[in-house]
Parts: structure tokens; C-alpha cells; sequence
């Protein structure tokens, strides 16, 4: 996230990247994730343990992968700065390679 602001374009506006702006996000994303929890149990579906979203800025596409399985709650040994830095490094690999 610290990084986005070197990705713009001459004449655009900076986005916020303060610490307040980032607990702000954190927590409008964790309500997000309450209120699919809360859709999914509606109608008897069953929960997504992960989902990803890939938001393409120069085609304007979104594409999502998800999954249902346990991924990381039956490990005690991957914290989750490990498991975000991990999924950091898979969407840096996957934009240097479309370089």
C-alpha cells in the first residue's frame, strides 16, 4: 500500500496512505467480511474461508478466486503478517510478470 502513489500518473491525486486511512480500510473490509459470513449462513451456503479479488486499473476488470477449504486456521506456525506477505508476493510475481 505504501507503494501506490509511485503508480500514478502526473496530475493525479495521491491517495492517503496514513495509518489512519489503513485501520479505516482494515475495518470497512472486516465488516465486509461479517456481512458475507452473515449472507452465506441466510441461505445455508457455506462460508469462504478465502477469496482474493484482482482489480485490473488498465483493462477495468475484476476477477475473484476463492475458496471454501481451511487454508490457514488449522496451522499454528504461519502468523498473519506471513500469510498477507504471501499474498503479497503472488500479486507482485503476477503484475511483474505481465511486464
Amino acid at each position: 500500500m505504501n507503494k501506490v502513489n509511485s503508480a500514478i500518473i502526473e496530475g493525479e491525486k495521491e491517495y492517503d496512505i496514513s495509518s489512519d486511512r489503513k485501520w479505516a480500510v482494515l475495518l470497512i473490509r472486516t465488516e465486509d467480511l461479517q456481512k458475507i459470513e452473515e449472507v452465506c449462513k441466510k441461505y445455508e451456503q457455506p462460508v469462504l474461508t478465502q477469496f482474493k479479488l484482482y482489480y485490473d486499473v488498465h483493462e477495468n476488470s475484476l476477477k475473484a478466486k476463492y475458496q471454501y477449504d481451511p487454508m490457514y486456521s488449522n496451522t499454528d506456525d504461519l502468523h498473519s503478517s506471513d500469510i498477507f506477505m504471501s499474498w503479497y508476493e503472488e500479486v507482485k510475481q503476477e503484475i511483474e510478470g505481465e511486464k
